[in-house]
């Protein structure tokens, strides 16, 4: 619901500066990456110490995730970003006095906390926006992770083309495509963008089969950077989803009170579960290069990670038909309703 007496323009606004704001903490929070590389030759520092250097600040912004969406809730976004931003930029300009391992991770531990601008700034942004334009808003302020690839591009000696366009093409996705959940729903999309993704571990899969033939590279190329396209769709779908559910389990659980109350209550538990469910997210990029570097320490290839991926993404699409989108579902008939309506509205 959008804050009242609210000036023309200033919706927008909030989302631009939000959306630059995020940008830069994300390039901040993946600069390890980066640097960590040169770190580990210059220290002569294990794999196992390169790891947990480079893993600290992703453990650190997903950790704090969990707390900063509800301060958003409670002391306002921009307060808690303002704050958040000025920890991360005193933690970067105190890498320069880093000398030894321990000074890193410390640095490592502070630099972490831009990383959770994401649970701050969804939880602020969806507040300037009406539920049918909250998808493509959130979208648009997701566009922010292309801040892993800006990290990534201004470090050229250790840039690979797939780490590049990765996170450019999930950021671009993300914010081109959050429409598409506010015209369908979000746990429609969720549920095909699920389906998509288990198709494209399939096709990842049969290109490493045939590694040896002409052209396999580029169709396992390809299915990468499919897979992040999808993933980038299916994040601006989630955090649609998530006030679509608590506006109607407001309705439940709080049959006596009115309108607007129940309304206020669910921006609330919302702004909670956002703060949550992207702290979780964040120990992705934690735990998914370390399962492909387990699965290739065990078995000799990334094929048993792979597969254990397919066959998570195979009980998330069970899981998102048989809760929300089935007949009788959570969300089937808020988002059957959408879309008539959407279908009903008379051409311009």
């Amino acid at each position: 619901m959008i804050p009242p007496a609210v000036a023309a323009g200033q919706p927008t606004k909030a989302l631009a500066l939000s959306t630059i704001s995020f940008t830069i903490c994300f390039a901040v929070w993946t600069v390890f990456s980066i640097i960590g590389i040169q770190i580990q030759q210059d220290l002569g520092l294990s794999e196992a110490q390169f790891g947990l250097l480079i893993g600290t600040p992703i453990l650190t912004g997903s950790i704090i995730r969990l707390v900063l969406g509800i301060w958003t809730d409670q002391y306002g976004g921009r307060a808690v970003l303002s704050v958040v931003m000025i920890t991360a930029a005193i933690a970067t300009a105190l890498l320069t006095f880093a000398y030894d391992y321990p000074t890193y991770l410390l640095a490592a531990l502070g630099v972490g906390i831009a990383g959770g601008s994401f649970s701050v700034g969804v939880a602020y942004v969806s507040r300037w926006f009406p539920k049918e334009r909250q998808g493509a808003a959130l979208g648009i302020f997701g566009a922010g992770n292309v801040g892993a690839a800006v990290t990534k591009f201004i470090a050229p000696t250790v840039m690979v083309a797939y780490a590049f366009l990765g996170p450019l093409v999930g950021a671009l996705s993300r914010s081109l495509t959050g429409w598409v959940a506010d015209k369908f729903g979000g746990g429609r999309v969720t549920l095909w963008v699920f389906v998509a993704m288990s198709f494209g571990v399939v096709g990842v899969l049969y290109f490493i089969g045939i590694k040896d033939q002409p052209g396999a590279f580029w169709g396992f190329f390809t299915m990468f950077v499919f897979l992040f396209f999808v993933t980038g769709i299916g994040n601006a779908s989630t955090f649609q989803m998530i006030p679509a559910i608590m506006r109607k389990e407001m309705d439940r659980l709080m049959p006596q009170a009115d309108q607007p109350t129940r309304l206020r209550q669910g921006e609330k538990e919302s702004a909670a579960i956002i703060g949550f469910t992207s702290a979780i997210a964040a120990f992705g990029a934690f735990f998914i290069p370390k399962s492909y570097g387990s699965s290739i320490a065990l078995t000799g290839g990334p094929e048993a990670a792979l597969y254990a991926f397919l066959a998570f993404y195979i009980s998330c699409v069970v899981l998102t038909w048989f809760v929300y989108t089935r007949r009788g579902g959570l969300l089937w008939d808020v988002e059957h309703k959408t879309a008539s309506a959407v279908r009903l509205q008379p051409a311009e």
